[in-house]
């Protein structure tokens, strides 16, 4: 299922294009940039990556949250843009869901960014350093 994961990626940033109607949403460059360096073997970033996509899950869910009791206590001309645009962005929160988890349980480094976390925090606003992984040659 791991070997697919880039899938996942790309729906995602397929169905942000949809929510572009009444959100601005942030999920297309994120996650356009997520698949350019998933697998790049001269960037080792899957922490930073993981951490990215983990808050970025919990902005989805304030947002869905947030909009969804707002537009849902008005009636407007644009009811079914707005409600579209919550039913697709739940869909991308599941997707990306499935896509943490998926990460967590089969990338090591996935794996270390919570088993390891107060050592993750410094290196997360520190940066990598030449002991933090292996360096390419």
């Amino acid at each position: 299922m791991i070997e697919h994961i880039n899938k996942f990626f790309m729906a995602v940033i397929v169905l942000s294009l949809f929510t572009y109607f009444e959100r601005p949403d942030y999920n297309l460059p994120l996650f356009a940039f997520i698949i350019l360096l998933w697998d790049n073997a001269y960037v080792k970033q899957k922490t930073r990556i993981w951490y990215l996509m983990a808050v970025s899950l919990l902005v989805d869910l304030i947002w869905i949250i947030y909009w969804s009791v707002t537009w849902g206590g008005y009636k407007n001309n644009e009811a079914g843009l707005c409600n579209f645009t919550v039913f697709i962005s739940v869909v991308i929160f599941i997707i990306k869901l499935v896509i943490i988890i998926l990460t967590f349980v089969k990338v090591d480094d996935c794996k270390r960014a919570v088993s390891e976390l107060s050592s993750n925090i410094k290196y997360v606003f520190k940066g990598p350093t030449a002991t933090g992984y292996d360096q390419l040659e």
